[in-house]
């Protein structure tokens, strides 16, 4: 079994992720809420949901580069996670 580094999550940056299905999707991380929950947006769909509301696995796949922060990496993590609304 391989081990990932784990990848430190940067609010606005957006990354390329799959799902278990093998689909690949583009999704902007938010950032925790006041409660600590992980937020997301697609950025195909405009969908936000927080990770404790997804119920199927992917794992990240890179860090798309932001020009705006100068952020990027090629890491990969997994992440197991319904989606709600962000309200």
């Amino acid at each position: 079994m391989t081990a990932f580094p784990m990848l430190e999550l940067e609010p606005d940056d957006i990354y390329e992720i799959e799902l278990c299905s093998g689909e690949h999707r583009r999704w902007r991380y938010l950032g925790p809420d006041s409660l600590a929950s992980s937020w997301w947006r697609d950025e195909e769909t405009g969908s936000e949901f927080n990770e404790a509301s997804l119920m199927y696995a992917w794992r990240i796949v890179r860090r798309h580069e932001n020009p705006a922060t100068g952020n990027y990496s090629g890491a990969s993590t997994n992440g197991c996670a319904v989606q709600a609304k962000r309200g």
